[in-house]
C-alpha cells in the first residue's frame, strides 16, 4: 500500500511539474509581473521547459537574449534547473547549468562566463571616473557556484584575462600580453569562505598572490607584481608608482578590508 502511494504522489507530481512546465510562458510572465511589478519582461515566448526572453530587467540589472532548458534531471538534487544562456549588463556572455532549490538557495554546475575587458569595465564606475580603458579577452570557468542569497557564494573555478592591455590616464597604454589568472577555491580553514590564488604567463608583469577572504566579509591580500625579462623599461616606472621597489625589482601590496556586502538582515528583506 505504502509502494502504491509513493508511486501515485510520484507520478501526481511528475503531471503537475510537466503540466507548469509546458504552461504557455507569457502568461506566467503576466502572474510574475502581478506580484513583482518591478522586473520588466520584453519579448516573451515558449514556456518553462523550452523559453527565451528577448529582454527582462529591474533597477539593477539587464539581461538580454534569455534562453533555457529545462532539465528534469535537477529535480533529483532538489533544484529546478535548466540549461541557460544569456548576455548579462550587455557585456559578460553566460552558459551553463543554473537552477534554485525549494529553500531558494541558487546553484550553478557548470557555467562559463565571457566578456571583453573593454566591455567590462565599462561596469565599474570608479575605472570610469578615472577614465581607465582595457583590452584583451576575459573568461570566467566555474566549476561550481552555491549561493544561499545571504552569505558569501561557495566558488570553485577559474578566471582568466589574456593579451591585456590597460590605459591609465597617468601612465598612458601599457602592453600587458600573455595570461592572467585568479584560482578560486572554497577554503577548509577556520573562518574563512574562499581563497583567490593570482598567478600569471607570459605578461609583462609578473603576479603572484593570494587574497583571503573571511566569513564576515573580511579580506587581506598580498601581491607581488615584478617586470619580466622581456618588458620594457616603462613597465618598471609604471610599478614605481605602486609603490616602493624591492631590491629584485618587485612590488609588494598589502591592504585589508570589508566586502561591500549587504547584511544578511538586509538580504532577507529583498526576498
Amino acid at each position: 500500500m505504502k509502494k502504491q502511494i509513493t508511486w501515485v504522489l510520484a507520478g501526481l507530481s511528475s503531471f503537475l511539474i510537466s503540466l507548469a512546465a509546458l504552461a504557455p510562458l507569457p502568461v506566467l510572465v503576466q502572474q510574475i509581473t502581478r506580484i513583482a511589478p518591478e522586473v520588466k519582461f520584453a519579448g516573451v515566448s515558449g514556456t518553462l521547459w523550452h523559453g527565451k526572453v528577448q529582454r527582462l530587467h529591474t533597477s539593477k540589472i539587464q539581461v538580454d537574449n534569455l534562453y533555457w532548458n529545462f532539465r528534469p534531471s535537477w529535480l533529483l538534487g532538489g533544484y529546478l534547473g535548466a540549461d541557460v544562456n544569456a548576455k548579462v549588463q550587455t557585456a559578460i556572455q553566460v552558459k551553463g547549468q543554473c537552477g534554485i532549490s525549494f529553500l531558494t538557495q541558487v546553484k550553478c554546475a557548470p557555467l562559463t562566463l565571457n566578456s571583453s575587458a573593454r566591455e567590462l569595465i565599462k561596469q565599474i564606475p570608479e575605472a570610469n571616473e578615472l577614465g581607465m580603458q582595457a583590452q584583451g579577452d576575459i573568461s570566467g570557468d566555474f566549476r561550481q557556484i552555491v549561493w544561499n542569497r545571504k552569505d558569501l557564494p561557495q566558488i570553485e573555478g577559474d578566471i582568466n584575462w589574456r593579451d591585456g592591455s590597460v590605459i591609465a590616464p597617468i601612465v598612458g597604454p601599457l602592453n600587458l600580453g600573455g595570461e592572467y589568472k585568479v584560482r578560486i577555491r572554497e577554503s577548509n580553514e577556520l573562518d574563512q569562505a574562499m581563497k583567490l590564488g593570482l598567478e600569471s604567463n607570459e605578461t609583462a608583469i609578473v603576479l603572484d598572490g593570494h587574497v583571503d577572504v573571511m566569513d564576515n566579509h573580511d579580506y587581506q591580500l598580498e601581491i607581488f607584481l615584478k617586470p619580466s625579462g622581456e618588458a620594457p623599461p616603462s613597465v618598471g616606472n609604471v610599478l614605481g608608482l605602486l609603490g616602493s621597489q624591492q631590491s629584485d625589482g618587485s612590488v609588494r601590496l598589502e591592504q585589508r578590508g570589508t566586502l561591500p556586502w549587504p547584511s544578511s538582515d538586509n538580504t532577507q528583506a529583498e526576498q
